[in-house]
C-alpha cells in the first residue's frame, strides 16, 4: 500500500509598510495548516469520488494589522503562493471567519479566496485589527496528485492605502 500523500500550507510574514508618522504599519500572521492525508479518502477517490476536499479548523490562522496611523487609515492585505512545485490538481483557497478586534473597519474575504502565485486580495480595512481568523481549504485531493509531501509557503503583504 503506498503512503498517503501529506499537504503543509504555513504562513509567514513579509511586509512593513511606514505611516506619514514614521511609526511602521505592520501584519503580524499566527499559525498554520497540515493535512496528512488519511488512507479512508484514498478509498473514497478509488470508488469514483475524485476531487475531494479538505477544510481547515475556522481559526487555523491569525491575521493581525497594526501600526495604522488612524482608525480610518486604509489598508489591504494580498496573500500569495510560494515554494516548490505543486501539483496543477490540487488548489489552496482561504477566507476569513471573523472580524477580529479593533476600531478599525474590515470587509471582504467571507467566501473563499484561492490563493495563486499570482496573488489575490484577501481583504480590506481601516485602523488597526487583531485576532482576524482564516480557514483554508484545499480542494482536488485524488489518486492522480503524486503520493509525497507537497509543501507550499504563504506570503502576507500590507499595502496602505491613503496614508
Amino acid at each position: 500500500m503506498k503512503t498517503p500523500p501529506s499537504l503543509l500550507a504555513t504562513a509567514t510574514v513579509l511586509l512593513t509598510a511606514l505611516s506619514p508618522e514614521g511609526r511602521a504599519a505592520g501584519i503580524a500572521v499566527l499559525g498554520s495548516c497540515e493535512v496528512a492525508v488519511a488512507p479512508e479518502w484514498l478509498l473514497h477517490a478509488a470508488h469514483g469520488r475524485s476531487g475531494l476536499a479538505y477544510t481547515s479548523d475556522p481559526a487555523a490562522v491569525m491575521l493581525e494589522v497594526a501600526g495604522m496611523s488612524s482608525p480610518t487609515a486604509g489598508w489591504r492585505v494580498e496573500v500569495r503562493r510560494e515554494g516548490a512545485a505543486w501539483p496543477r490538481d490540487l488548489r489552496l483557497w482561504v477566507r476569513r471567519t471573523g472580524d477580529g478586534l479593533g476600531a478599525g473597519r474590515l470587509s471582504g474575504a467571507l467566501t473563499f479566496t484561492e490563493v495563486t502565485p499570482h496573488g489575490a486580495l484577501l481583504c480590506l480595512g481601516q485602523g488597526d485589527r487583531t485576532g482576524i481568523p482564516l480557514q483554508f481549504r484545499l480542494t482536488g485531493l485524488s489518486l492522480n496528485v503524486p503520493v509525497g509531501a507537497h509543501m507550499t509557503g504563504l506570503s502576507y503583504g500590507l499595502i496602505t492605502i491613503g496614508e
